[in-house]
């Protein structure tokens, strides 16, 4: 079960935002990567029915491909709760230019009874492609991942396609007290003139269809 809220952030706050994250006591830096996915459906959108959401995400920094089931799930307090289940995709080869299949076997049954009646039809919906900056909050028994992304959703392989922006702030929660991971999300709202992203990246491209 994935914890998290999301910001929107003015395309402005890039710099402001790394200062806020490089300040913010009990925070660290851990890393940087470019993540491309690609969102998988049916032709009639059987997923985006369903309020799932089906990517095959290439992660740069690691070179390996990521599979990843998530339900719509619920808004609780401001905080997305949602199923979420992921495996690293073991027959893949590590580039990015070259879409791996999906290896269903590898979710377990209850991801598995969504899938299966539509896998054959499943094909590439719509990309998304940026750069996540990722920092960790650890604190006495409080641990949170907060990752900034700022980069495209689009339509098509291209760039000159159909495309919205990615400009955002993800907090994470993996243990700890939840009131404090709201407390995070609140200051980064004052300081950086953020705001609730109520969106998914997986809702934003279906609609570019509209």
């Amino acid at each position: 079960m994935e914890h998290e809220i999301a910001l929107a952030l003015p395309s402005s706050a890039h710099d402001a935002l790394h200062q806020w994250l490089n300040h913010l006591p009990h925070t660290q830096y851990e890393r940087s990567t470019r993540l491309l996915n690609v969102y998988l459906d049916t032709p009639h959108h059987d997923l985006k029915h369903l309020k799932a959401g089906l990517r095959l995400r290439f992660d740069t920094e690691r070179s390996c491909w990521i599979q990843t089931l998530k339900t719509a799930g619920a808004l609780i307090d401001g905080v997305h709760v949602r199923q979420e289940w992921e495996s690293i995709l073991q027959h893949a080869l590590p580039k990015s230019d070259i879409i791996p299949t999906l290896e269903c076997d590898a979710f377990p049954e209850e991801a598995r009874i969504i899938l299966e009646p539509m896998i054959d039809a499943l094909r590439p919906a719509f990309h998304t492609d940026f750069t996540r900056t990722i920092y960790q909050y650890i604190h006495a028994d409080n641990a949170f991942e907060l990752a900034f992304d700022e980069g495209l959703i689009h339509s098509t392989h291209q760039m000159n396609g159909v495309s919205t922006p990615i400009h955002e702030l993800e907090i994470e929660y993996k243990t700890g007290n939840m009131d404090i991971m709201r407390q995070l999300a609140l200051d980064a709202q004052t300081q950086l003139n953020a705001a609730p992203q109520t969106m998914s990246k997986a809702a934003r491209g279906y609609a570019l269809f509209d």
